[in-house]
This record gives structure tokens, sequence and C-alpha cells, in this order.
């Protein structure tokens, strides 16, 4: 039966910290040829998205919902559409807490980033983005061994003043329903607490050449069209 993919499973266990996640290899289902009932919630959920996915006809059935109706409850709504959009929220999410989808959000955030910056490097590097091409292209050849060192130590003080824009942007690409979206500044930054740090040596070499191109033309970074 599938499963979570590897890449759902890394996004899990670096928004939830390794120590604090286990996947159970271990499968505890009922199921003929057409329908499965599954008691564990996940299981459960991740089956109704591969058979989605999929396009199989099979039935999965909560084991509450089986109990439920052995009782005699009957018109129990479908939640398959729910679950759907639940998980399409989800898929969206993993795909940005990627290295690859990280690099994507600060390359919408330059300015910002460049903003936070203290000491004034900031507005340094803008200013060696608008010198002349000889001048400007030696430095930042210089400048490119020192950022993967520099960002971890910069990044915890300029995160309070990026995160607000951070949170923006998740808005922004993800469609969630108004409980989560008022949820979203207190878990947020719990989980960029948790991922960043171990994404950086990922991200540093791919975000320093969009970084230079953002301070060569001192262009606004496009905003991410929602669901690419």
């Amino acid at each position: 039966m599938p499963t979570l993919t590897k890449r759902h499973e890394t996004v899990i266990r670096e928004i939830a910290s390794p120590d604090r996640v286990r996947f159970d290899l271990r499968e505890r289902r009922v199921y003929s040829h057409d329908t499965g009932v599954l008691p564990p919630l996940m299981r459960s959920f991740q089956l109704r998205v591969s058979a989605d996915e999929a396009g199989s006809k099979m039935r999965v059935i909560d084991l509450a919902r089986v109990a439920a109706e052995a009782l005699g409850v009957k018109d129990l709504p479908d939640p398959n559409p729910e679950v759907l959009s639940q998980w399409a929220m989800f898929e969206k999410f993993s795909v940005m807490m990627t290295p690859d989808g990280m690099v994507a959000m600060m390359d919408t955030l330059t300015p910002q980033l460049l903003d936070a910056m203290p000491l004034g490097m900031g507005a340094m590097m803008r200013a060696i983005g608008r010198a002349p091409a000889p001048l400007r292209e030696p430095l930042f050849k210089a400048m490119a061994p020192l950022l993967p060192l520099l960002f971890p130590r910069l990044l915890p003080g300029m995160m309070p003043k990026v995160l607000p824009h951070m949170i923006r942007e998740v808005e922004a690409q993800i469609d969630m329903p108004d409980a989560l979206r008022q949820q979203l500044p207190d878990l947020f930054p719990q989980v960029v607490d948790n991922a960043l740090p171990k994404m950086l040596p990922q991200i540093t070499p791919k975000y320093v050449p969009r970084l230079y191109q953002r301070l060569r033309t001192q262009l606004p970074a496009p905003r991410p069209t929602q669901g690419a």
C-alpha cells in the first residue's frame, strides 16, 4: 500500500525534529478488494490521498464510522473532500519547507533580508550591487565563501524582522482555514527555528547567486504564483 513519500517524511522530521518523529512501518488494517478499514488516523489519511492520486476506486472507511454505523448511526458525512483539501495544503507547505522552497522564499524576500542585516551590511551590499561590474564582480567573488559562514550567525538576529514577511508569503501561497491562519504567527516561527538551521548548508549555495542577481538589478523579487 502507498505511504508518505520520502520527501514528506524528511519535511516532517525537519519540522518536528527527528527525536520526536517515528514512522511505523507496521500496517494494521482490514480490507477487501474494494474497501479498506483503518484504525490509525494518519494511515487513513494517507491511504485516502494515495487512492485519489492513483485514481483508485477503493473505499477507505474510518474504523469509528464502521462502529457508529453498526450501532445504527446513519447518514454520516463523507470526509474525503475535506481530507483531500487538507492534504493539498500540507503538500504545498511540504514543498515550501524543502531547501528549494526556502530558497524561492528567500529570493522573494531579498529586500527584507537586506533591510534586516545588522551593522548596515544590507546597505553596503546594495552599494556593491550598484557599483560598476569591474569593481562589483571581484567583490561578489570574494564575498561568496564568507556568506555560508555569516548566514548562520546573522539569521537569529534577522528573523524577528523577516518572519512577519515570511508569514505573509505563506498566507499568499497557501489556501488555509481561518483557524490555521490565526495560529500561523505562533506556529510558523517554531517551524522555521527548527527547520531552517538544518537546511542552511543546502540553501546558501543556491541562494547566493540569486542574491547577487537581485543586487545587480536592484529589482524587487517576483511574488510566486499560488500553487506554483
